[in-house]
């Protein structure tokens, strides 16, 4: 299985990678949504595991841009921020109806089986 994380912390990056790779999953990173664009058109991806915030292209643009394709839209993309708090866009999850999933470490072998 090919994940790409997708997170302008690199520390972040890279302990997201080491999880991965240790539990036999290839792992691919890009910074921001324009270089996981990137990466997508020379490798497609089975899960994306993206920040947020980010400069360049933030996570939620990268989701909208990968809905807009027939070849990306049903790659399953999970969210992950240390924070994000607005109240501006406080409801964009419901709005965007997406599945709101907390995983951790314990969990996400499971996870990937299903």
């Amino acid at each position: 299985m090919k994940v790409l994380i997708v997170d302008d912390n690199k520390n972040n990056s890279i302990l997201l990678s080491k999880l991965f790779t240790s539990n036999n999953y290839e792992a691919i990173k890009a910074s921001n949504g324009i270089e996981a664009l990137a990466c997508i058109r020379q490798s497609r991806p089975d899960l994306i595991i993206s920040d947020i915030m980010m400069p360049g292209m933030d996570g939620w643009t990268l989701l909208r841009e990968l809905k807009k394709e027939e070849l990306t839209k049903d790659i399953p993309l999970v969210f992950y921020t240390c924070y994000y708090v607005s109240e501006k866009t406080g409801n964009l999850p419901l709005s965007s109806e997406l599945l709101d999933t907390l995983l951790d470490r314990l969990n996400l072998k499971t996870c990937f089986k299903k």
